[in-house]
C-alpha cells in the first residue's frame, strides 16, 4: 500500500478537493518513505488532522501539502519558456530540528521520490507544450480547474 493517498475520492468528480482531507495508508505510522518516522506534530493542529494529508494549489506557481508534523513547499519558477526551475522546501516545528534529535531524512525521502516521479512526466510532457492545444494553458487536470479558478 502506498503512503501518499489515492485521490479517487467522489470529491474530485464533484467539483473540489475533499476539504476533509486524506488519510495516509492505516498500516503506517507517519508520512514517510517508510512510515515509520515519527516526528513531533506540528503545534495547533487537532488529533483529527494527525493521520491525513491536505494539498491545495496556490495559482499559478506553487503547491503546498500538509501533514501532521511537516509542511511541504513546491514553488515553480520560470526562467525560460522551456525551463522551470522547482524549489521544495520542508518545513518542521522547530523542536523537530534542535540538536539533531530527530533524523528528517525518511520523511523527506517520501516526497523527494515523489518529485523525481512528477518531474520526469512534467520533462515528458513539455516537448508538447508548444502545440496549439495548449495554447490557452489548460495543462492541469480538469477536476482541479473549479478549485484553482474560483
Amino acid at each position: 500500500m502506498t503512503t501518499i493517498p489515492q485521490f479517487k475520492s467522489p470529491a474530485i468528480g464533484t467539483g473540489g478537493y475533499d476539504r476533509g482531507g486524506y488519510p495516509i495508508a492505516a498500516d503506517r505510522m507517519s508520512f514517510s518513505l517508510t512510515g515509520q518516522t515519527v516526528l513531533p506534530g506540528l503545534p495547533g493542529l487537532l488529533p483529527a488532522d494527525d493521520r491525513l494529508f491536505y494539498g491545495m494549489v496556490v495559482h499559478p506557481n506553487c503547491f503546498i501539502s500538509l501533514v501532521g508534523d511537516q509542511v511541504i513547499v513546491h514553488r515553480f519558477e520560470p526562467v525560460a519558456p522551456d525551463r522551470t526551475l522547482a524549489v521544495c522546501e520542508w518545513l518542521f516545528p522547530v523542536q523537530t530540528l534542535e540538536a539533531g534529535r530527530y533524523d528528517v531524512a525518511d520523511a523527506v525521502a517520501l516526497f523527494s521520490r515523489v518529485n523525481k516521479q512528477d518531474f520526469a512526466a512534467a520533462q515528458w510532457c513539455q516537448p508538447n507544450m508548444s502545440s496549439r492545444a495548449y495554447a490557452h494553458g489548460g495543462v492541469l487536470v480538469p477536476s482541479e480547474a473549479p478549485v484553482i479558478f474560483r
